[in-house]
């Protein structure tokens, strides 16, 4: 029942998520407000990640942080979950009738 992750492991996973979501190291190290570098080392493994970062980063690429822990955690499952969602969102557009323009004329 334990699951315990490497730091490696943990720094895999948030560069797969990064990737897939197009972000640079940049980018996301910006909105985490961390440096470039030590997101650079969080994701090669040579730096722990602590919870408030995690948190941000979690926020930050649309993931959950029981999904991230777990040992069967999937970066594209997690991202295919999310596009499902947002497709069903779309399929329940309400119509909106066009303006009849010639009526005021």
């Amino acid at each position: 029942m334990n699951v315990v992750l490497s730091q490696k492991q943990i720094g895999q996973r948030i560069s797969e998520l990064r990737k897939i979501k197009g972000m640079s190291q940049e980018s996301l190290a910006k909105s985490v407000k961390i440096s470039r570098p030590s997101l650079a080392q969080i994701e090669l493994g040579n730096r722990s990640v602590d919870i408030l970062e995690l948190q941000k980063l979690s926020l930050i690429l649309k993931f959950s942080l029981d999904d991230f822990m777990s040992k069967d955690f999937s970066a594209s499952h997690e991202v295919e979950g999310k596009e499902v969602k947002n497709a069903k969102k779309e399929e329940e557009r309400i119509s909106v009738p066009t303006l009849q323009v010639n009526k005021f004329k």
